[in-house]
């Protein structure tokens, strides 16, 4: 989220190389001669290491006191974390947009199908049943049969209707999710929960469990919806697994989804589920499946408190 570092003065050159870091140190730690950065101070969050802070040598060439020290890197992680939360904001804004203007652009689609095919087509076999039942009862079928079609092909292009909003039980809702809810859209489904997931799903903030939740679902209705192909069945199997962090995982089998890429034209759905689980901790990976169809990742941390 955050791509460019923060320099002060402006053009302060980076040193070309940076020491690999512990991921629990919060040691201020030497530079190598030759750069104008002199020590390097870790940076931290709720989700572990942050980034580096880079600190050129003290005026009058003394050491930096562990008052300064402690100023320095916690104005250098807010600083980081205010980026990040800008980010996301630009982020869900641009998606927001983007869900907006092709919900306006399906329901202007919507009405004139309605208006320009399906209506006119309802209208002229009414006429043909009310006129000459007998002689044009076949004819009229076939038209009923075309405006049938036409109205399942809208029903399939327009969003999905939002889930049911969980109960507060996350490992529950989402068992009930895959093997009640979606179960009739694939054609086989395999909900699998470890020892730990209960007790972790348990500690996860409600905001947090909602996000979650909503992924999942989303996730799992797009391996229905763009999944199915002629060669075989369709299987969707979903994961839980606890300890410190919540694993989801999603698979299936099918002929795969939309890409996670804000700038693709596909994928606007699972991008602004990413940035709402980055906004509550958590991160979702989707890579293709070895064997077909995607293999989708969504972690997010248990509350320790």
């Amino acid at each position: 989220l955050v791509t460019q570092p923060l320099r002060y003065p402006a053009d302060a050159p980076l040193p070309p190389s940076l020491p690999r870091f512990d991921a629990a140190t919060d040691d201020l730690l030497p530079l190598a001669p030759g750069t104008d950065a002199a020590w390097a101070l870790p940076l931290h969050g709720r989700q572990g290491q942050l980034g580096v802070l880079l600190l050129g040598r003290r005026r009058g060439d003394g050491l930096y006191t562990e008052e300064e020290i402690a100023i320095a890197r916690a104005i250098g992680e807010r600083l980081l974390d205010l980026q990040a939360t800008a980010a996301l904001a630009r982020r869900l804004l641009d998606l927001t947009r983007v869900q907006w203007a092709e919900g306006q652009v399906a329901d202007r689609q919507t009405r004139r199908v309605l208006h320009d095919e399906i209506l006119p087509d309802l209208h002229a076999a009414l006429i043909m049943l009310r006129h000459e039942p007998e002689a044009q009862a076949e004819q009229a079928v076939d038209l009923l049969a075309a405006v049938h079609r036409q109205i399942a092909d809208l029903l399939r292009a327009l969003p999905v209707r939002p889930p049911a909003r969980p109960s507060g039980r996350l490992l529950e809702d989402l068992r009930r999710l895959v093997t009640e809810e979606m179960a009739p859209r694939f054609d086989s489904v395999r909900f699998a929960a470890g020892a730990d997931a209960s007790g972790t799903a348990a500690r996860l903030r409600p905001l947090t469990a909602e996000v979650t939740f909503y992924a999942v679902s989303e996730l799992v209705r797009n391996a229905a919806r763009h999944g199915r192909s002629a060669d075989g069945p369709l299987s969707l199997t979903v994961t839980v697994e606890g300890g410190a962090d919540l694993t989801v995982a999603v698979q299936d089998n099918g002929t795969g989804g939309p890409a996670l890429d804000p700038d693709a034209g596909a994928g606007q759905g699972l991008a602004l589920h990413a940035a709402m689980l980055a906004i509550v901790g958590g991160t979702l990976s989707v890579t293709p499946g070895s064997e077909g169809g995607i293999n989708a990742v969504i972690r997010v941390k248990a509350d320790s408190g």
